[in-house]
């Protein structure tokens, strides 16, 4: 039995995708707004990303690694603002709604400067996972993420991406149910496409797992310039087959060190020289592609 709410679709046997106004490729440069606990819930054991590898026992504060993270919303986040806004450009980033409640300047800063929000669960430790044998618990935490996500940025998500990319088997069916139509969980293309839930339309713009501050500079171990130079190969490829979509994955603890900024910069600025270049938000791409799917059918 196929689980997958799609089918398996080769991009070269799909018609050619041409962005509008003749753009060849559409960056989404996800800065991801996370929110910890600094003592993790007992049943919800995931801590977080960790730097530093001290133990420590159950119930207590992990001082060191929860205030690295903690610099992304105090430090981090502004300094990426103003470097995308130095550029022109913003973040379709995804959202904790607790950030809301913990860190409201994050949110202020980014809505003043034009970014989109995607709901990304309550907390990051809320991986939706822990509901896989409790459909019931997990439409309980979609339902008290998009009521605090519309109290806290002041309209409705249209968009979800999970937390640590962790869907359920019911995840999309509570999803379509609640109205959200763009899902950002899966890491299968370079093109968004279609998703059919139980008669509703939800379009795919898929994620990063790839082109990751968090996969290639903290696990990998990729210093600011090597990113920068990753993120450039793969905007060249891209650009070059064109009609694609280049993800780029970002974290305000980590991309917004000051030793990372040259690299950010350089990259952008290398993706700016071309023409044909689109900085899309989220919503952007799922109505334009909604549109190009309905003139295309027949009838």
């Amino acid at each position: 039995m196929n689980h997958l709410p799609y089918e398996y679709s080769p991009i070269v046997e799909r018609p050619s995708l041409e962005w509008p106004r003749g753009k060849r490729i559409a960056v989404i440069i996800t800065v991801n707004l996370e929110a910890w606990d600094v003592i993790p819930d007992s049943s919800k054991p995931y801590e977080g990303p960790t730097v530093v590898q001290v133990p420590v026992p159950s119930g207590h504060p992990n001082y060191a690694n929860y205030t690295w993270r903690e610099y992304g919303h105090r430090v981090g986040v502004f300094r990426l603002i103003e470097l995308f806004s130095k550029h022109g450009v913003f973040s379709s980033a995804s959202l904790n709604a607790a950030v809301g409640e913990k860190f409201p300047a994050t949110i202020r800063e980014a809505k003043r400067r034009g970014w989109e929000f995607v709901a990304h669960s309550y907390q990051q430790n809320e991986v939706l996972t822990y509901y896989a044998n409790d459909p019931k618990g997990e439409e309980a935490l979609i339902e008290k993420t998009l009521r605090k996500f519309q109290e806290v940025v002041g309209e409705k998500a249209r968009g979800w991406l999970s937390p640590s990319l962790s869907p359920t088997a019911n995840t999309l069916r509570i999803l379509a149910a609640k109205g959200i139509d763009i899902f950002c969980d899966y890491c299968n293309d370079d093109q968004p496409y279609l998703l059919k839930v139980e008669g509703k339309r939800i379009v795919c713009i898929p994620y990063t797992l790839t082109l990751n501050d968090y996969s290639l500079c903290v696990r990998d171990g990729y210093t600011s310039r090597e990113f920068s130079q990753a993120i450039k190969d793969a905007f060249d490829t891209l650009y070059k087959e064109g009609g694609r979509i280049l993800n780029i994955g970002l974290h305000p603890h980590i991309s917004g060190q000051p030793f990372r900024l040259v690299g950010l910069n350089d990259a952008l600025t290398h993706m700016l020289r071309r023409a044909k270049v689109w900085f899309p938000r989220r919503s952007e791409v799922a109505d334009w592609y909604l549109r190009r799917t309905l003139s295309q059918e027949p009838g």
